[in-house]
Parts: C-alpha cells; sequence; structure tokens
C-alpha cells in the first residue's frame, strides 16, 4: 500500500528514487546529519539506499496509520510493544 496524503500546502507520500539528488540535499550535510550515527551520506547512491531502506521500514497499521517497526507474526512490533 503506498500511502499519499496530500493538502493545499503539503503532500507527503513515500520515498522515490527521483528524490535522491533533493534529498542528498540534507542526508549529505554534515550539519544536518552530525548527530546521526552513520554520519552524512558521501554520494546520491547512498542515499537512494538509505530512501529504499527507510521507505520499507514503514508499515500500515489496520487503523490506516503509519507506524515504525517490522511485521512480526501478524502483530507490527513497536519497540517494547506489539500491536494486535
Amino acid at each position: 500500500m503506498r500511502l499519499k496524503i496530500e493538502t493545499s500546502r503539503l503532500i507527503l507520500r513515500p520515498f522515490e528514487l527521483t528524490d535522491a539528488e533533493a534529498a542528498f540535499g540534507w542526508f549529505g550535510s554534515p550539519v544536518v546529519m552530525r548527530f546521526t550515527p552513520t554520519g552524512p551520506d558521501s554520494s546520491i547512491g547512498q542515499t537512494k539506499t538509505r530512501g529504499l531502506r527507510l521507505d520499507r521500514s514503514w508499515v500500515p497499521l489496520r487503523t490506516g496509520v503509519l507506524g515504525k517497526g517490522s511485521c512480526d507474526r501478524g502483530g507490527i512490533s513497536l519497540g517494547a510493544r506489539r500491536i494486535r
């Protein structure tokens, strides 16, 4: 399921490979990425990989809301909690 939320001023949608060049502007910035364990991306290819990995880590919940986690035996693990 590819969820897209749109208002008159904002569009929220999953990452697409065509976003990589713009995303590299912040994922490649030492200032923006200074508190991330991996640090800034060194290439647009690295940003593409990061974007695709982030896109796959969001899963739809039964409520229609997206939650960060992974599918696990019919539930979704969110840290120490499991939603069924």
